[in-house]
């Protein structure tokens, strides 16, 4: 995996405590390290002069042998110098990740474990991410692991509007430990392996060729500056959570994973309306889903596992059947949005990812500006810490585009309704609706365009010969409604439409008799009977162990407010032995 690099300089003191060649005992060394990760980590740390002594080179290289397990770790002046870098110039840093590291290593140990690979390589994570499970570089490289766009999807990891599961802790340790393997297939030797990991197996097998070698430190000269130092950066920063306290770097507290339980999502799902019913945060489901990378779930989600705080899970689970069934209702007006729109007037106005690449002399202002959106929002959108820009780097930029919307459906289907005016079936011919592609971000698809008038006299329906009684669904309208006005069930409905529950929209056309038997209902429409409708007679449901709103909604082909408003329900919570009024 290619991963462009920054260079520091390093002064190094030389005082005559490493047995070395001439060249490593130069007044400046230049160093390279991660621009996506200690780059970004450490941007806003103070610059910390070295010190004037230097820690025996004998020392370190005891401790390295003592540390030494199947991976290689060979004292060199690079491993030398990057090991006082992360005690004198980023000791931040390396609080950080010796208080952070519980949380992910528990993670890495048992996929390592399971692939039986060396327990040390769960160090890299730390060189390549920060263990930042959302950090993205600014090659566009991303998640605890960094994997770039290609070789994500190479190695199974799921990238789309919706989910990126280069940033799933899970997934994409799996994925680096295949990768990894893969790559030590290939060269029989660790150190080469992280390095082909860093620069690619292409890279290391040139160097290999243009130097004759077939080690790290063989092809080291050979190599790019960037992967010279990846392997040393490696070494030290396994050395620092052995050794770090003895040069007094001790992290203030240690965190520790935060337990989880789980929600399965299976279908669409907007997560804002599922935060603000379930009392979960969307701050927290992007902690625990750091993969989720959009507000909402898509309509093909299947067996998706939604992590929620542990401590909040008791208080939604009673409820958790009619959360989820408020949640997983799409809003409905006179445009289905694929991305989940948002309607000011007589436009929709919906999300459109651009991206732009840094030109020199750029600045996140004059970028910001550019597109009229805010500096705080073009950070967060590219997942960064500070405001330092290099040139060639990709940053997503996020905008409204305004859509113009046709007659709402709501005002068309119920232009003169009052409330004593019985609602009258409305024949429609079946149409044959073309399915257009989205790519989950720009596109719309918009609905039936067919004015329909609600009340309007259908003494000629134009139903042909031969084809099916269609009803457009009109606002407030619920299946056990319909069935009632067709003389069908609520299940030959579900049936007949291919429905999964009993969730219907407006402007929505059902199927409500065969062929055979829409003639008799037209003639019925054209020519309704003059005497009174008979009144319809109460039903109750009486609850039983177990039922719950979401459930008694979908026997009965009801919203779930439309049950709560008949029986002045507040909240979701029922008990046994209530009997419930159930209306149409």
């Amino acid at each position: 995996m290619k991963i462009v690099k920054r260079i520091v300089s390093v002064v190094v003191v030389a005082l005559g405590v490493w047995n070395v060649p001439a060249w490593a005992q130069t007044q400046q060394e230049e160093l390279d390290y991660e621009t996506d990760t200690l780059g970004i980590m450490a941007d806003s740390l103070p610059e910390l002069e070295m010190p004037t002594t230097q820690i025996p080179g004998d020392l370190i290289q005891a401790r390295f042998a003592q540390l030494q397990k199947k991976i290689p770790l060979v004292y060199h002046p690079v491993s030398h110098q990057f090991v006082e870098y992360f005690i004198y110039r980023k000791p931040e840093f390396t609080r950080r990740m010796m208080a952070e590291k519980n949380i992910y290593f528990p993670i890495y140990e048992k996929a390592l474990a399971r692939h039986n690979m060396p327990d040390e390589l769960k160090y890299l994570s730390m060189i390549e991410s920060g263990l930042d499970p959302r950090i993205i570089s600014y090659a566009g490289a991303g998640g605890l692991w960094q994997f770039m766009r290609a070789t994500g999807r190479e190695f199974g990891l799921r990238q789309d509007a919706y989910i990126d599961e280069r940033f799933d802790p899970e997934k994409s340790t799996e994925a680096a430990c295949r990768y990894l393997r893969q790559l030590y297939t290939i060269f029989g030797d660790w150190e080469m392996a992280l390095a082909s990991y860093n620069a690619g197996p292409g890279n290391v097998k040139r160097a290999m060729r243009r130097s004759g070698g077939s080690t790290f430190w063989s092809v080291y000269d050979a190599l790019p500056k960037q992967t010279r130092s990846y392997v040393p950066q490696f070494v030290a920063i396994l050395y620092m959570m052995h050794y770090g306290q003895d040069h007094g770097i001790v992290p203030q507290s240690i965190e520790y994973p935060t337990v989880a339980d789980t929600v399965h999502v299976n279908g669409y799902l907007d997560l804002t309306v599922f935060a603000s019913l379930s009392g979960v945060t969307m701050e927290e489901i992007r902690k625990f889903n750091p993969q989720i990378i959009n507000t909402v779930l898509p309509d093909y989600t299947r067996n998706f596992v939604l992590k929620v705080p542990f401590q909040k899970f008791p208080l939604m689970h009673p409820e958790r059947f009619a959360i989820l069934d408020s949640a997983s209702k799409k809003p409905v007006n006179a445009v289905m949005l694929a991305s989940a729109g948002e309607q000011i007037g007589d436009y929709v106005y919906t999300t459109k990812r651009t991206k732009h690449t840094v030109r020199s002399g750029e600045t996140l202002s004059s970028i910001s500006n550019k597109y009229g959106v805010s500096i705080a929002d073009v950070k967060s959108w590219n997942r960064m810490r500070s405001t330092k820009l290099l040139r060639g780097q990709k940053l997503t930029i996020v905008r409204k585009v305004r859509t113009a919307t046709p007659r709402p459906i709501e005002a068309v289907a119920s232009a003169k309704t009052t409330e004593t005016s019985p609602t009258k079936p409305v024949l429609t011919e079946p149409v044959n609706e073309a399915t257009s592609k989205t790519d989950g971000e720009e596109e719309i698809a918009l609905a039936d365009e067919e004015e329909e008038e609600a009340d309007a006299p259908v003494a000629k329906p134009k139903t042909k010969k031969g084809q099916p009684l269609v009803h457009l669904v009109k606002k407030g309208e619920t299946l056990a409604a319909i069935s009632r006005t067709y003389g069908v069930t609520v299940d030959e409905l579900k049936e007949r439409n291919d429905l999964s529950n009993g969730t219907i929209f407006p402007g929505q056309k059902l199927e409500v008799a065969p062929a055979a038997v829409a003639a008799s209902a037209k003639v019925a429409a054209a020519n309704p009977a003059k005497k009174p409708i008979p009144q319809v007679k109460p039903r109750y449901h009486t609850v039983q162990q177990g039922d719950t709103l979401w459930t008694i909604s979908q026997r009965y082909g009801l919203t779930i407010d439309k049950i709560k408003q008949a029986n002045k329900i507040q909240g979701n919570s029922i008990k046994a032995g209530m009997k419930l009024l159930i209306t149409g």
